[in-house]
């Protein structure tokens, strides 16, 4: 029995007990429709073993999309029904591999090449049979906050592939230069060559790029200008445009016309339409829904924008948290049915269970939440609750509806994960699920590593559960909304990505997860267990705020990576950015605590002994010295992937605020002549 740490992990594979003795320069045997792969792959070649490839060999394969090492001889097996999939397999002779397609092909290679990583002198014999449960795994590269710049944007499609990730979710806002709206863009943005010359390298991995133009909501990046404030629904609110004032669909059409021509191939065309929530609100729309209620304006809108897109041929896609609630009104009825909607569960759902009810009824949950438990208190789960509707409340008729939805053996009442996905299906509409990779958690200087996993598990097997719900996507939002300081840096979300290319392709449950771990450590870093995910669950467990002082893991995780620092072969700019952010929140930590301190003697400041105040005012001086040290540092390392701007501004995000919190008490209450 072979032990090969792969990921994801492949379908069937049959060990066949003999090796297969790598000679020093191996020939390679290509179809003529391999595209860019022999390229790709006598590169990476090179890379992981040190020798080079035999790549003057003609094409000679018969076969479709396959590719050979050393044996030219083609595969005789049969593939599973999957446009992706592929077979492997490994002989005393060398390597054979065939597949459906170019995706396929591509992820032939990706998987022979993490076997190679285990011994690079002899690869086991084996044929491997394999193909992804789900149609797309798709990464969210957004775009308007933590922008990576041109060469990072390269540098991360070989990873993405190996992932096994076959879609990139481009959410471009103002980094893209379009032709009839220039002044709208950032002095960096990318301009339209750059952007194709960009899909067609994806392209040579495997990867489609999936555009997601805002159509709605989530403007600010256009209304914030002073040509375009007319169009908000909300005056001074530039988060949402008005769906019936007579520019705005000509300017979102613009915009349409421009990413469609920009994304031939595009297998969807994201249209967004999530949180719209003043939608029907302005004079000029209220009286043009009359008697209707405000969803019924978001419908029409909804309808005219993905139905343009579908006359020009594309698939659209959008968010599905606004039409959700509405399902089960007489408002749904005249939906389009081309639409792919993408559900989100819930980004802190992590379970197949639980007690919110979002997609029915914003939020709705049982009394029985309420009630004092039996039980420890920190089993109780978090419900967001902000004043929300219980089911009990509900009418007799949506709380039947309820009910059914919320039909588990749990108690208190829960409702299945899996539910918001289930309606979309009962109603005709193809779906998918998005879970949280990097949500918009202002202030976190990392993910939720564990929580967003957990999620993007629930998120996967809710869409196994549904015939047509085909797409998972792992959303990693940069920012809020383009007004709002960013988000923790996206190069933090390689774990989450490799979750999602594991849970899309093969189930993944949570007891396995350890062993998940041992594999992203050893395939994405080259380390040789799985210390990695202990870390960052430690991160995950350590509280932002200094007053929570028990869930402070930091010296830990320092004592941790600093130990795994020199065993890592592979991306080892991940760890190194997991280990400055460590001293960062290890400041922000002694900021907040300066601050606390302060706080704790503020009214009595003027009875405390000098030399206390002496002491406060030495660790505050300290504390200020490290966080100069350190901003230029991490802002170095930020622009490493980042434009120069934006890793600017999360620095400023990360440390300026409590520092500049610390100077302003500190002159308050240093500059009586005390110290």
């Amino acid at each position: 029995m072979i032990n090969l740490r792969l990921l994801p992990r492949p379908q069937q594979l049959e060990a066949s007990g003999t090796v297969w003795k790598l000679p020093r320069h191996p020939s390679l045997h290509f179809s003529a429709d391999a595209g860019r792969l022999p390229s790709i792959l006598a590169d990476e070649w090179a890379l992981e073993t040190g020798h080079a490839l035999q790549t003057d060999a003609a094409p000679g394969m018969a076969a479709p999309f396959s590719f050979a090492l050393d044996t030219p001889a083609p595969l005789t097996a049969t593939l599973l029904r999957h446009p992706e999939a592929y077979v492997l397999e490994i002989t005393p002779q060398g390597v054979s591999a065939s597949a459906h397609s170019y995706p396929g092909l591509v992820h032939a290679w990706q998987t022979l090449k993490q076997i190679l990583r285990h011994s690079p002198l002899a690869l086991p014999g084996l044929r491997i049979t394999d193909q992804p449960d789900l149609n797309w795994r798709v990464y969210h590269l957004d775009l308007k906050g933590t922008r990576r710049s041109l060469a990072n944007l390269y540098e991360i499609l070989p990873r993405l592939a190996e992932l096994k990730i076959n879609a990139v979710l481009a959410e471009y806002e103002d980094y893209l230069r379009l032709d009839r709206h220039p002044e709208i863009a950032i002095p960096e943005a990318l301009s339209p060559d750059q952007v194709r010359a960009w899909i067609a390298r994806a392209a040579d991995y495997g990867i489609a790029v999936i555009p997601l133009i805002q159509t709605l909501g989530h403007l600010q990046y256009v209304l914030r200008q002073p040509a375009y404030r007319h169009l908000e629904e909300r005056p001074g609110d530039p988060a949402e445009a008005c769906s019936t004032h007579p520019e705005s669909w000509p300017l979102i059409r613009d915009f349409l016309d421009e990413i469609i021509d920009l994304h031939p191939n595009a297998p969807f065309i994201h249209c967004g339409l999530d949180e719209t929530f003043a939608v029907g609100t302005c004079p000029r729309c209220q009286a043009a829904r009359g008697e209707r209620p405000p969803i019924a304006l978001y419908v029409d809108w909804l309808n005219r924008v993905t139905r343009y897109v579908s006359d020009r041929g594309r698939r659209p896609m959008a968010w599905g948290s606004m039409i959700g609630p509405h399902l089960l009104t007489s408002s749904a009825k005249n939906i389009n049915r081309d639409v792919t909607f993408i559900i989100n569960g819930g980004y802190e759902v992590t379970s197949p269970v639980t007690p919110r009810l979002d997609t029915f009824t914003r939020g709705s949950f049982s009394r029985q939440w309420l009630e004092r438990p039996e039980g420890e208190i920190n089993l109780l789960p978090s419900l967001n609750f902000r004043g929300g509707r219980c089911i009990e409340d509900l009418s007799e008729a949506d709380r039947e509806i309820a009910h059914q939805l919320s039909d588990t053996p749990e108690f208190p009442r829960q409702v299945r994960s899996h539910t918001g996905l289930t309606l979309f299906t009962q109603h005709g509409f193809q779906s998918g699920v998005v879970s949280g990779i990097r949500i918009s958690a202002h202030g976190c200087i990392v993910p939720k590593f564990i929580t967003s996993q957990l999620n993007t598990l629930t998120g996967a097997e809710a869409c196994r559960r549904q015939p047509n719900a085909q797409v998972l996507i792992g959303s990693s939002w940069s920012r809020g909304h383009s007004l709002t300081s960013p988000n923790a840096h996206p190069e933090l979300d390689w774990y989450g990505i490799a979750t999602l290319g594991d849970a899309g392709w093969t189930p993944l449950a949570r007891q396995e997860l350890k062993d998940f771990d041992a594999r992203f450590a050893f395939q994405f870093l080259g380390l040789p267990d799985e210390t990695i995910g202990n870390l960052l669950f430690l991160f995950e467990r350590t509280s932002p705020r200094a007053d929570h002082a028990m869930n402070d893991y930091l010296p830990q995780i320092r004592t941790g990576c600093a130990a795994l620092l020199p065993q890592v072969a592979r991306h080892r700019d991940f760890l190194e950015l997991l280990a400055t952010l460590v001293e960062v929140q290890d400041l922000r930590f002694k900021v907040q605590f300066a601050l606390l301190e302060m706080e704790y003697f503020y009214p009595v400041w003027n009875r405390i002994p000098t030399a206390f105040a002496e002491r406060i005012a030495s660790d505050i001086r300290a504390t200020e010295q490290a966080l100069l040290a350190l901003s230029p540092q991490l802002q170095d390392l930020y622009a490493r992937t980042l434009i120069h701007s934006d890793a600017a501004e999360l620095v400023a995000t990360q440390l300026d605020f409590l520092r500049d919190n610390l100077s302003l008490m500190t002159h308050r209450l240093f500059d009586r002549n005390r110290c």
